[in-house]
């Protein structure tokens, strides 16, 4: 019976280590995004049309992981709207380049009226 209580302590204890440290990175890398949301605005206001993919990364900072389908379009992290630990669209401003990879526009409303909305899909 012994042997059965400390294994069965040892799967719980190894359990709630694995859930804690699983927490505490989402939450860091969390806090980081919320802490630079303030930055990433106010770097924003830096960027100007014709400017470059590297010229834009080197004032935003990295990109979001994802470019959510859209082909020339960065997107960086600016706000939070869910606390689900993932970056979503609508947390985020898309800076859209041209062929050339120069910016010809950035911000929610440019993204809408000009991609967002006239994306075409292919349903073959």
């Amino acid at each position: 019976m012994k042997l059965i209580n400390n294994s069965f302590f040892s799967l719980i204890v190894l359990n709630l280590v694995f859930v804690s440290s699983t927490m505490v990175c989402s939450s860091c890398r969390s806090a980081k995004q919320y802490l630079n949301q303030y930055e990433t605005r106010q770097n924003a206001q830096k960027l100007r049309v014709g400017m470059t993919k590297t010229e834009v990364i080197g004032i935003m900072g990295p990109p979001v992981s994802s470019n959510f389908g859209y082909e020339n379009v960065l997107f960086f992290y600016v706000e939070t709207q869910w606390q689900d630990f993932q970056d979503t669209i609508d947390e985020t401003l898309p800076v859209v380049f041209d062929k050339n990879n120069k910016v010809v526009g950035f911000g929610k409303e440019y993204f809408q009226n000009n991609l967002m909305f006239k994306k075409k899909y292919d349903f073959k």
